[in-house]
C-alpha cells in the first residue's frame, strides 16, 4: 500500500512536469512565430 502511494506521487509530479513542459513549449512556439512576424 505504501508503495502504491509513492507510485501515486510520482505520477502526480510527473504529469505537473509534462503540463509544465508542454505549456512552456507552447509559449515559445509562439514566441518564436511572433518573432518571425
Amino acid at each position: 500500500m505504501i508503495l502504491f502511494s509513492i507510485y501515486l506521487g510520482l505520477f502526480k509530479v510527473k504529469q505537473k512536469i509534462v503540463i509544465f513542459f508542454v505549456s512552456f513549449l507552447a509559449e515559445k512556439e509562439k514566441l518564436f512565430k511572433f518573432l518571425k512576424g
